[in-house]
C-alpha cells in the first residue's frame, strides 16, 4: 500500500465550510506543493504531517475557500502578518 507523500502545509483549528452535506465543517486542511491535498479535522490532519510540515494555527478562524475549490484543485495559500490564511485558485492569482 502506498501511502501519499506528507503535505507541505497544513492549517489547523479552523472553521473551514466544506460544501458538502454529509460532513459541512471540518477543522482542517492540508496542503502539498501547491494541491489542496485533504480537508478533515485538526486530529485527522495533524497525523499526515512530518517535521518537514509548516504547520499553521487559524485560531479559530473561519476560512472560506474559494468557488470551485475541491481536493486536487491547484492553490496558493498566503499568511498574513496578522496572522489571517487566505486561499485562491492557482488562477485567480
Amino acid at each position: 500500500m502506498t501511502h501519499p507523500p506528507p503535505p507541505t502545509l497544513i492549517v489547523v483549528n479552523a472553521c473551514i465550510a466544506t460544501g458538502d452535506p454529509r460532513r459541512p465543517w471540518a477543522t482542517a486542511l492540508a496542503i502539498h506543493k501547491k494541491n489542496l491535498a485533504a480537508i478533515a479535522s485538526t486530529t485527522e490532519i495533524i497525523k499526515t504531517a512530518n517535521s518537514a510540515t509548516n504547520i499553521v494555527d487559524a485560531g479559530g478562524r473561519t476560512i472560506t475557500l474559494p468557488a470551485g475549490v475541491s481536493v486536487g484543485s491547484a492553490v496558493r495559500v498566503v499568511t498574513t502578518a496578522g496572522g489571517d490564511v487566505m486561499i485562491f485558485l492557482e488562477d485567480q492569482v
